[in-house]
């Protein structure tokens, strides 16, 4: 999910990261992520937050600016 601070700005998916390849390219997963409408500030860094599953902690923190031309409100 994507966060500002601990507040969820994204919805959460789920990706199972099984594969044994050697190859890389084998191994990377996609997710799309839809962002909750609102304003963000695009100076501050928001975080991609991947956690386990099963013991819900916290395994990679990514900060990443958002910076939305445009907002669906659909």
């Amino acid at each position: 999910s994507l966060r500002d601070g601990e507040t969820m700005i994204s919805d959460e998916q789920s990706l199972t990261f099984d594969s044994s390849s050697g190859l890389m390219d084998e191994r990377k997963r996609s997710v799309i992520l839809t962002i909750k409408s609102g304003q963000y500030d695009k100076s501050k860094d928001h975080f991609l937050i991947a956690r386990d599953t099963q013991s819900r902690v916290e395994v990679i923190r990514i900060p990443l600016k958002v910076d939305l031309a445009f907002a669906n409100d659909f």
